[in-house]
């Protein structure tokens, strides 16, 4: 795979399954190895699409300068069906109230949706920049706030559900990044990381350590508070008869 910053390869682990039903299959990679210093985007989103008998071939989505804007209206249904289901806008809430301060405040009550719609008014979506994933640049507060969505692309653009698995992704991702920009001024993953574990070892910062300590670094802290997010905040159904996405 061609990432802009060599070629890197990898594999799909040994024994994984993809169903066999006529549809393309989306899958991840980590790429903490070979992501941007300091870069929360760490993920590599790939397409197998199917041939006849079964086989897969692998459809690079860094292989192309056409890039589809991100669905917006999509996203923000996605964003409003979380916001309004309990479990989810409670956490989130109780996250962002224990990472507020009187200078830093919580942003439209830590509601994800219309944190979204402030961030619209500001600089709004892109695609393209990173290899998986998004990341939250600015905040409400500078009045720069916006979203910037992993590079898509490769020949299974034309399948009929591409559109589908594509708002899938972004609104996965946005779930994390709106919880990013609920601040006014942001809020980093160590921080919001801490506010649910208050007693994790301290872990400095690798000012001068390689490309890989830094990825790293940055991964351990989103994972955490990500792993707890996800067990609240449910993904959006897929919209396709038959497969799933997510937990």
């Amino acid at each position: 795979m061609d990432t802009g910053r060599g070629t890197w390869i990898g594999y799909v682990p040994m024994g994984a399954q993809f169903g066999v039903d006529g549809h393309s299959n989306i899958f991840e990679i980590n790429l903490s190895q070979i992501a941007a210093p300091g870069s929360r985007n760490l993920t590599y989103v790939g397409m197998l699409r199917e041939l006849p008998g079964g086989y897969a071939l692998h459809d690079v989505w860094l292989q192309t300068p056409h890039q589809i804007p991100p669905d917006a209206e999509g996203i923000r249904a996605n964003l409003a069906k979380q916001a309004a289901d309990p479990g989810c806008a409670d956490f989130i809430k109780d996250l962002l109230n224990r990472v507020a301060t009187p200078e830093n405040p919580m942003v439209e009550g830590g509601d994800l949706a219309k944190i979204f719609d402030k961030v619209m008014t500001q600089w709004g979506i892109s695609r393209g920049g990173n290899a998986g994933g998004a990341q939250a640049n600015n905040s409400i507060g500078d009045g720069g706030a916006n979203i910037v969505f992993g590079t898509v692309g490769g020949g299974n653009m034309e399948d009929q559900y591409f559109g589908k698995y594509l708002l899938w992704f972004d609104s996965h991702s946005a779930t994390h990044e709106v919880v990013h920009l609920g601040l006014l001024h942001g809020v980093d993953d160590e921080a919001l990381a801490r506010a649910l574990f208050p007693d994790l070892p301290k872990i400095p910062f690798p000012k001068n350590g390689t490309q890989e300590q830094i990825n790293s670094w940055v991964l351990h802290w989103s994972n955490i508070w990500d792993t707890e997010l996800r067990k609240h905040c449910k993904p959006a159904d897929l919209g396709i008869p038959g497969p799933k996405m997510g937990p």
